[in-house]
């Protein structure tokens, strides 16, 4: 019994050896043109053009975004608790004073803030190389027809506590600890989701070892955030109450300066357990290459990137069971142009296969945006424009529903976030203006509607949100939302702001559902100390 007891579990070990080998070098095929645009795009570093363009006044790319998450794991606090900036006054001159740069946090700086904060107080009992931050947010919100059933309503609060310590005892090591606690207040039970309530959790707890203060190379291994492009792929989707961590390994290999930032990471999602321990789910692995490059083209961020998605055990439309194994890749595209114009710009495709069943699934989205120039309120209008793929027919062996993968859940500028990046069709024109120096206020118009009548409506987690009605819809249009919003920063450390998002639903809605009409207020405080 020993002996076949050991050559069992032999074979099991040998048949996940085989499988993430397969899944490797599946992910490597897929990505083998990574390394000649990372060589073309480090051409003018080579060439030693000290002068080309930096992308300065860009929107946020993945290569910013990146190199602040290597630095510092508490995100604004952690920069801020460190600046010799006053973060209290409430001034313009404070609101806008620019941002410690990312290897600030590899040599922390004494917290000479005139004013007291929680941070403050801690970390002047602590020694130079042990850093305290935190973060209090209260959002009261309400929401109105739940499942589109009118009079299912409900008002309700949520708060987040999250409190950190990063670890800096030189410019190689650095280590970080965030525990967070997310409660919900006066909220129907029915209504509450994982991503609302969180018991005191684990929410970050890495170690990240770099060649210096301006390190070319960092590796990053534990429970992390991992942020890609503007979240709508990968993300930590902070509007969400608990936020999204992943149990991670992550190699980054370039700098911001030099234009080129490669990440190489294998990670698991963590599962959100309202009342216990968050983990992760065996064998449901995340795998990515994510290449950014922001000299390649003035002014302008271009990243090509490669994700696997694999889960053990599901079922396909025959009823038969086997592993899912889902690869995603495509571009990302953002940048200004002269005279006021800026761009963005992203295309994906999935392929792979989901038990006997194939995938092939894709998924768009382009936005332009013009902002007048040389005038006190900034305004800037923009036209949107979103598709992702769905089912081609009911019942079919290849799908064709676009996985969104684990995108934030506060996406596209639609307050009631209700749809996710899954059969849809989304044209959207927007319009911004910032009324005071520390005001933005945002208006947005979306009109809704099914990329294929032979696929349901998903939520923004990729869950099934109106089933399609047998022998497809009859109409296609989801409805039409229009969102007001907007935030007042009170200064480099407070937040506060609200909105009101309204769909109207559309002929699909009252077809396949009670059809109600779904509200969503809100106003929040997010205070970093």
């Amino acid at each position: 019994m020993e002996r076949a007891g050991g050559e069992l579990k032999v074979g099991i070990m040998s048949t996940r050896r085989r499988r993430a080998t397969m899944e490797t070098k599946g992910l490597l095929k897929k990505s083998a043109w990574l390394p000649l645009v990372c060589f073309v795009g480090c051409l003018p570093v080579f060439a030693g053009d000290g002068n080309a363009p930096s992308g300065q006044g860009t929107p946020p790319t993945a290569a910013q975004v990146s190199l602040s998450q290597l630095t510092t794991s508490s995100e604004r606090a952690s920069n801020e608790s460190a600046s010799s900036v006053s973060a209290c006054a409430g001034d313009d001159s404070a609101a806008s004073a620019p941002k410690i740069p990312a290897n600030a946090a590899a040599t922390p700086v004494p917290d000479t803030v005139a004013c007291w904060t929680p941070a403050k107080y801690v970390n002047a009992g602590l020694p130079s190389w042990l850093r305290f931050s935190g973060e209090f947010r209260n959002r009261e919100e309400g929401r109105t027809s739940y499942g589109f059933t009118p009079g299912d309503n409900d008002a309700y609060g949520l708060t987040r506590l999250r409190i950190g310590f990063d670890v800096l005892p030189n410019s190689w090591f650095h280590a970080f600890v965030q525990a967070r606690d997310s409660e919900v207040i006066g909220a129907n039970p029915q209504h509450v989701t994982s991503s609302m309530k969180d018991v005191l959790d684990l929410n970050q707890a890495y170690i990240e070892l770099r060649n210096g203060e301006h390190a070319w190379i960092s590796l990053k291994t534990g429970r992390q955030e991992l942020v890609f492009g503007d979240e709508r792929l990968i993300a930590r989707s902070d509007w969400s109450n608990a936020t999204r961590s992943f149990d991670a390994a992550r190699l980054t290999l370039g700098r911001e300066g030099i234009g080129a930032l490669l990440d190489v990471f294998a990670s698991s999602v963590v599962k959100d357990y309202p009342t216990s321990l968050d983990r992760v789910q065996p064998g449901h692995n995340f795998y990515g290459v994510n290449l950014a490059l922001t000299k390649l083209v003035p002014k302008a961020s271009i990243e090509p990137y490669v994700y696997l998605k694999t889960a053990p055990s599901v079922t396909a439309v025959d009823k038969t069971t086997g592993d899912e194994r889902l690869y995603t890749s495509g571009l990302r595209w953002a940048g200004i142009i002269p005279g006021g114009l800026d761009y963005r710009a992203r295309y994906s495709v999935q392929s792979g296969h989901y038990a006997d069943d194939t995938i092939h699934a894709w998924a768009a989205y382009g936005i332009l945006g013009y902002t007048v120039q040389e005038t006190r309120l900034e305004p800037r209008f923009s036209i949107e424009y979103n598709y992702a793929s769905g089912n081609k027919a009911i019942g079919s062996s290849v799908i064709g529903t676009f996985d969104l993968l684990y995108p934030t859940t506060h996406q596209w500028r639609r307050l009631t976030d209700l749809f996710g990046e899954e059969n849809i069709r989304d044209f959207k024109p927007g319009f911004d203006i910032r009324p005071a120096r520390k005001m933005k206020a945002y208006f947005v118009v979306s009109e809704l509607s099914l990329a294929s009548r032979y696929d349901g409506v998903y939520d923004n987690t990729g869950a099934v949100l109106v089933k399609v009605p047998k022998g497809g819809a009859r109409s296609t249009d989801i409805g039409k939302e229009g969102d007001l919003f907007g935030t007042y920063d009170v200064n480099r450390r407070l937040q506060i702001g609200a909105g009101f998002g309204h769909l109207i639903a559309g002929r699909f809605l009252k077809q396949a559902s009670p059809g109600g009409n779904a509200s969503y207020p809100y106003a929040f405080a997010d205070y970093h100390f």
